[in-house]
């Protein structure tokens, strides 16, 4: 490429290379002044909270606490690790009254987070974090699960308690915490808005009581017989078979209703889902029950002549029926 007018001759090609050179060293001031800020800075930390005085024993402890604190933290933060801190040297003075909840006790309220030491934070924050893949997060809940200790449990209330898209997975993971005060934190999830977060409260609430949710799980099959979202058949067919995982023959009044009602309500494959809790429970009581089902089956494949494969459906259901009788009691 010819070079501009003003460039050419001797004197312009000094001139160009003078041009050049000073470009050259804009640059690498530009670079160091980069670098420069770039750097930590070497300064040491304010002192002005000790100057001119010796610091307390209180100064030491407190400085000695957030040393440990920090340190916890890039513990937790190893796969597989949980931060455990070490017991701090009593406070030369022992205040008056009861001691207040505190991390040495190992209690912690679900309900302020804010309060709890940064590494439980740091954890919750981690859970509700859309940067962590979903599995990741799903076998830490099972793991803050199978713990069950009191700082576990709050950091699974804290998650289940926000409109956060793994609040059911929290409360599935509750299902190992044992205690009053757990199952009464479960129970109130029955009554939760979204269908996943009440399935996975009533899955946790058997688990947790055994027979003693039995009333609490027919009183939520009840209450969701209709839903504005569509997801009653959801919430129905799992309160249905954890009904049946219960193996308790109490439930079979509701279970009966139900299986009256199945095929107008919700089809034969919910139907289907009744059959299988009665056989689970096994109890001869269910038979009754099973043979009006079988019968209104067989009437329906009659009336299904025009429909070669409908009818072809119900026999695999009158089969599941039949089989279902054959089994009681054994």
């Amino acid at each position: 490429m010819p070079l501009p007018l003003i460039f050419r001759g001797k004197h312009g090609r000094i001139a160009l290379r003078w041009i050049l050179a000073i470009a050259a060293a804009g640059l690498v001031v530009l670079g160091w002044l980069i670098l420069r800020h770039a750097q930590p800075s070497a300064e040491p930390p304010p002192s002005s909270l000790y100057e001119g005085t010796e610091p307390t024993a209180a100064d030491v402890r407190l400085a000695e606490r957030v040393s440990v604190e920090d340190s916890e933290q890039e513990h937790a933060a190893l796969p597989g690790r949980r931060a455990v801190r070490p017991p701090e040297p009593p406070d030369d003075k022992v205040p008056d009254g009861p001691a207040s909840p505190s991390v040495a006790d190992g209690e912690f309220d679900p309900s302020r987070p804010q309060a709890w030491p940064a590494s439980m934070r740091a954890e919750l924050e981690r859970l509700e974090s859309p940067a962590v893949p979903i599995k990741d997060r799903l076998r830490a809940l099972e793991d803050l699960g199978r713990s069950g200790d009191a700082r576990s449990v709050a950091i699974l209330q804290a998650l289940a308690g926000k409109e956060t898209y793994l609040n059911y997975a929290a409360v599935e993971a509750l299902r190992h915490a044992r205690g009053p005060e757990a199952a009464a934190f479960v129970g109130e999830k029955l009554a939760h808005a979204d269908s996943r977060v009440i399935v996975a409260a009533v899955r946790s609430l058997a688990a947790m009581e055994g027979g003693g949710s039995l009333p609490r799980i027919v009183a939520t099959l009840e209450a969701n017989r209709a839903r504005p979202d569509g997801h009653h058949d959801v919430i129905r067919t799992a309160c249905v078979e954890t009904l049946g995982a219960l193996r308790a023959s109490a439930a079979l009044p509701a279970l009966r209703t139900e299986l009256t009602r199945a095929v107008a309500e919700l089809g034969y494959e919910y139907a289907s889902s009744v059959v299988g809790a009665m056989v689970a429970i096994n109890d001869p009581a269910a038979a009754p029950a099973l043979q009006d089902h079988l019968t209104r089956l067989r009437a329906e494949h009659a009336a299904m002549t025009d429909n070669p494969q409908g009818q072809r459906y119900l026999e695999e259901k009158i089969r599941e029926a039949e089989d279902a009788l054959g089994r009681l009691g054994q």
